[in-house]
This record gives structure tokens, sequence and C-alpha cells, in this order.
């Protein structure tokens, strides 16, 4: 049992390690703190195990209550970030998968790409009776004299 705690401890902190650097800079502190704690944590544990008298009227003792307070609060900060960054995540434009072939670098086609058109183009009507339409028009406002 004892054995099991200190184990699933030292997970803990390998896991909070293995994350340390892998995020931002802001979660980066949150994890900090989160090693640091639970450092602390398998210390004090590790020397109330130690002593065999009167347990819950020695200071380890008190150490570890105030640690596991500390720890609860962390963990009701973490599922806070966690819903944070899952809403951001979608909200941030999806990276495109950029592959370098023969030295050059080839992008796939998405439709996020913007495509360069110029100003002045006029959008190709699929609909035939609006460009005859657009044809009546322009013939209506084609003034006679120039037929003369």
């Amino acid at each position: 049992m004892k054995i099991a705690i200190k184990e699933e401890i030292e997970n803990q902190i390998k896991e909070v390690k293995d994350k340390l650097f892998t995020e931002k800079s802001v979660i980066n502190e949150f994890y900090q703190t989160k090693y640091k704690l639970l450092n602390l944590y398998l210390f004090n544990y590790i020397l109330y195990q130690e002593t065999l008298e009167n347990k819950e009227e020695t200071p380890m003792y008190q150490a570890l209550l105030k640690i596991t307070i500390l720890l609860e609060k962390l963990l009701e900060v973490e599922e806070d970030l966690e819903a944070a960054l899952k809403e951001s995540t979608k909200e941030e434009r999806p990276k495109t998968n950029i592959k370098i072939v023969d030295g050059t670098v080839k992008r796939p086609i998405t439709d996020d790409i913007m495509v360069n058109e110029p100003l002045n183009k006029k959008k190709v009507l699929n609909n035939p009776r609006k460009k005859y339409k657009e044809k009546y028009e322009k013939m209506k406002n084609v003034k006679s004299k120039d037929f003369d």
C-alpha cells in the first residue's frame, strides 16, 4: 500500500515533468509549481511514514495536509486551463502540411489559401439568363450615335 502510493506520486511527478517544457509559458509556470508541490508531498510522505508514534501531531502530517489542499486547488485550476486551451485551439487556424520534395517546398491546396485575383476582373456567370440580361443592359446603355 505504502509503496503503491509512493510509486503513484512518482508517476505523477514524471507526467508533470514531461509536460513542463511542451506547454506555453503561462501553463509552464503552472506545471513548475505543481512539480514542486508533488516533490514536497513525496518528501513529507516519506518522512511521515518513517515516524511511528503520534503521526497526526507531527509537522510532516500538517505539511501533508497543507500540500494536499494546495494540490486540490491546483487541480481545479488545471481543469480550467484545459477547458480554456480546448476553446483556444478551436479558434486557431489549422496548420498546413508543408512537404519538402526534391528541395522544393510543396503546400497542399486548401480552401484557406487565398488566391490573388485582380480587382477589375468580373466574375464569370454560369447562369445563361443572367449572361443575356447583362448583355442586354450593355446594349441598352450604348448611345445611338455610336452606330451612326
